[in-house]
């Protein structure tokens, strides 16, 4: 198997089982995500990366992220911007948590608010329009 990003390249030998659990993902074009360890071969003292799991990076969201934290300064909260938080927020509900991380930097707190009643879906449509939002930073858990 030979793969590319914008990075560098690899090539991997799968055999057994491993080609038998991974062939599926053998498209050319998909985007994947990878885990594994760095392990010394069988047969020899050289390292070689052994894959443990193989997932659409499409799903990776879904599976790995749990909580969004959306990060505002103390300062820049006002009424307008409250309002289009939860109208943005009421407009793209979903299943991932939503973390209101409120900073004051001239007395130095900071205090992360759980939202028990709102979950978010993380999408492209959803991040484009907190992106117009400016005084709010997004971040991925």
């Amino acid at each position: 198997m030979h793969f590319e990003d914008y990075h560098g390249s690899f090539s991997f030998y799968l055999f057994g089982d491993d080609y038998i659990n991974f062939k599926a993902y053998f498209t050319v074009g998909w985007l994947l995500h990878l885990s594994g360890k760095v392990k010394k071969k069988f047969y020899n003292d050289d390292l070689e990366f052994k894959i443990s799991s193989m997932d659409l990076l499409s799903e990776i969201i879904d599976k790995e992220v749990r909580d969004i934290v959306l990060r505002v300064d103390i300062n820049d909260i006002s009424d307008v911007m409250v309002e289009e938080v939860v109208h943005l927020i009421s407009e793209n509900p979903g299943k991932h948590s939503l973390v209101f991380n409120v900073v004051d930097h001239l007395n130095k707190y900071e205090v992360d608010l759980l939202s028990r009643k709102m979950k978010v879906k993380l999408d492209k449509d959803f991040t484009k329009q907190l992106n117009s939002l400016s005084q709010i930073k997004m971040r991925i858990k």
